[in-house]
């Protein structure tokens, strides 16, 4: 009996453990196994984080040469407008033939100086005489002109399209030649407004009939000056 009872006794304790073995066998696997889960997981929120980071890099410095190229822009634009205003200045002039004594007119084509030397009135109207200049390396025939005039441009804005409605304007044309750097002074007729009430004038070259005559040679220069 005493042996039956050991023997039961060896048995159960061996069983117990086995089974007892068994569970921690079985319970470790799962541990171990989320333990490796939370590793990888939390290598991935690492690799996402220096994604993240790459891309908010990448993205402040799209930004800012975005701003590099719009501020490049702006800059380009106004330099662009500085110049069109810059060329539309001397593509014709407008000024106050009372104050102002001196213009240019460059059209890319034909340049002339200019110099107002006096207002007279005339028979319904007034008469500018003036003296112009020939800019160019080459003679310049039949040279003309398309011309506007009035009162004195108003500052006011609200008055700025009555005014307009009130300029003359016309296209003259002339056999007028000059030679590169010679003074030669001409009369402009303005009908409709006398010197009084003359305060405006606006310029431009007529090229319709415009002529670009070539230098007389130095032998023929010679002979003209001998006669």
């Amino acid at each position: 009996m005493n042996l039956k009872k050991i023997f039961f006794s060896a048995v159960t304790v061996s069983v117990l453990c086995a089974l007892t073995g068994c569970d921690y066998i079985e319970e470790g696997k799962p541990e171990s196994s989320l333990l490796k889960q939370q590793e990888e997981h939390n290598n991935k929120i690492d690799l996402l984080e220096k994604k993240q980071a790459q891309l908010k890099s990448q993205l402040e410095t799209i930004q800012k040469q975005q701003t590099g190229i719009i501020s490049s822009t702006k800059t380009l634009t106004h330099v662009i407008k500085s110049v069109k205003d810059q060329q539309n200045t001397f593509i014709f002039t407008e000024f106050n033939p009372a104050k102002t004594k001196y213009f240019i007119l460059n059209n890319g084509s034909v340049a002339l100086a200019g110099r107002v030397l006096s207002i007279d009135a005339t028979e319904n109207g007034s008469v500018i005489h003036i003296s112009l200049v020939n800019l160019l390396s080459t003679p310049i025939s039949n040279i003309g002109f398309n011309a506007t005039w009035g009162g004195e441009k108003p500052v006011d804005a609200k008055e700025f399209a009555r005014w307009q409605q009130l300029l003359f304007n016309t296209s003259m044309k002339s056999t007028l030649k000059l030679l590169p750097g010679q003074w030669q002074d001409i009369n402009l007729t303005l009908k409709g407004v006398s010197p009084n009430n003359l305060g405006y004038l606006k310029l431009a070259i007529n090229m319709e009939n415009i002529q670009f005559d070539n230098l007389p040679s130095a032998e023929n220069r010679q002979k003209r000056s001998k006669k």
